[in-house]
């Protein structure tokens, strides 16, 4: 763990839940790609605060690496990595059980493709609470964001992510939309298709309980 002492209480907390866990969380932390690992007293009271926060779900990860038949290095220099970096700068709390479920399902399902393991992290980061409320709001696993009702700056900003979710190809018009059933851009959830990269990112940050919406 040297050169870790950022980590500080953080490690201390992983230590109470699995000290195995806090020597790969340790590790993890010098495949970070911060030049000195110069880290803010905000950030690592806030990277203190979600172990606390997240410690039942952890310990869950915890487990899944002491008994996973998946290469350690990999989890400890190419996966944990990028799990710590998101813990420790994601502005949003309401993200990091999508983080950590990630986490549980490259264990669970055992991803070892790494370029997919990255591409859906990468897709979670670029992705605010928001959108992801929009998607699942689109694809009927939720009831809780439908901006019609609301006035034109609310339209605006759905519009917008409903644009963002396309080119990230989560996404997509179906034919009854594409041909002219639908001539307001915000997208209404009969006009929409979940792509099969979306199907397989919901999955990942998910625990499957929107499956039968997914086939």
């Amino acid at each position: 763990m040297k050169g870790n002492g950022f980590l500080g209480s953080a490690l201390e907390r992983v230590k109470n839940i699995s000290p195995e866990l806090a020597s790969v969380m340790g590790t993890a932390a010098e495949f970070i790609p911060y030049a000195g690992k110069v880290f803010s007293m905000i950030k690592v009271e806030r990277l203190s605060r979600r172990v606390k926060d997240h410690s039942k779900q952890l310990k869950k990860i915890a487990q899944l690496n002491s008994s996973s038949n998946m290469s350690s290095d990999y989890i400890t220099e190419r996966v944990f990595p990028i799990v710590l970096e998101g813990l420790i700068e994601e502005h949003e709390d309401a993200k990091i059980n999508y983080i950590l479920t990630g986490f549980e399902n490259v264990f669970i399902d055992e991803k070892t493709n790494e370029s997919m393991v990255i591409n859906y992290f990468d897709t979670l980061r670029d992705l605010r609470y928001m959108d992801l409320k929009r998607l699942f709001y689109l694809i009927d696993v939720s009831e809780e964001f439908d901006f019609y009702q609301q006035g034109e700056e609310e339209s605006s900003v759905t519009r917008n992510i409903d644009k963002k979710l396309e080119n990230m190809g989560l996404i997509g018009k179906n034919n009854f939309a594409i041909w002219g059933g639908n001539v307001d851009p915000m997208l209404r959830k009969e006009d929409v298709q979940i792509q099969p990269y979306g199907k397989s990112f919901v999955r990942f940050i998910t625990n499957n309980e929107y499956e039968d919406k997914l086939s």
